[in-house]
């Protein structure tokens, strides 16, 4: 088996709104650089395009997911809402290390692009339960995801502690083609004041569009 390369802890400071320091990232892709502390409107030009802009949609899924309670719903969809006050909520009665969530691209999505390949720049976090603050240190959130395309580990995304968007962005494009599939897996989290559960509010893939 290829051994993971770890990364390289980074701390970033940096307004939480508008800061965008940008360190590089030892990984086995080329080069993946973290961003932290934007805004969706503010996160490396064009790359911070959402992958629907390529017009290719993909299926959720996830390992596990909490029992949705008074009228809540903590499934993989929520990721992918572009809500903060959503969060897709691992169902493992432990710290949630080991589930994961799955992008799954069906050929049939693609027949918009004539089947041609889709590139993909990368992916923001948005960590924890962000509804407030309270939720948010109540509940567990992911410090180590690591990513994988078909199967293949791509590399491992430290995440800070922080109430804010972290973006890896990729200096060379991942090419995706239809039947594609992409995990997130937790590796390691930073465990919550109250509940064992890890929370995820936004996992947004980012691409489609060239420069």
């Amino acid at each position: 088996m290829k051994r993971l390369m770890l990364l390289l802890s980074v701390l970033i400071f940096g307004s939480f709104l508008y800061a965008a320091d940008k360190v590089q990232l030892e990984t086995l892709l080329p080069d993946v650089y973290l961003i932290t502390g934007a805004n969706y409107d503010n996160l490396n030009g064009n790359k911070a395009c959402s992958l629907h802009c390529g017009h290719v949609h993909w299926l959720m899924r996830a390992s596990s997911e909490l029992k949705s309670s008074s009228g809540k719903n903590y499934g993989p969809k929520n990721v992918d809402d572009w809500s903060f006050k959503t969060a897709w909520v691992e169902g493992n009665k432990n710290s949630g290390k080991g589930e994961y969530l799955t992008f799954i691209f069906p050929r049939t999505t693609f027949f918009a692009r004539d089947l041609k390949p889709l590139n993909w720049d990368g992916f923001s976090v948005v960590n924890g339960d962000m509804r407030d603050k309270n939720a948010w240190n109540n509940n567990g959130r992911v410090k180590t995801f690591r990513v994988y395309l078909n199967g293949q580990p791509l590399f491992e995304a430290y995440l800070e502690d922080e109430m804010a968007i972290q973006t890896f962005s990729f200096a060379q494009s991942v090419m995706l083609n239809p039947d594609d599939v992409i995990e997130a897996e937790i590796v390691d989290v930073y465990p919550g004041a109250k509940f064992k559960d890890t929370a995820v509010s936004e996992f947004m893939l980012l691409g489609a569009h060239k420069d």
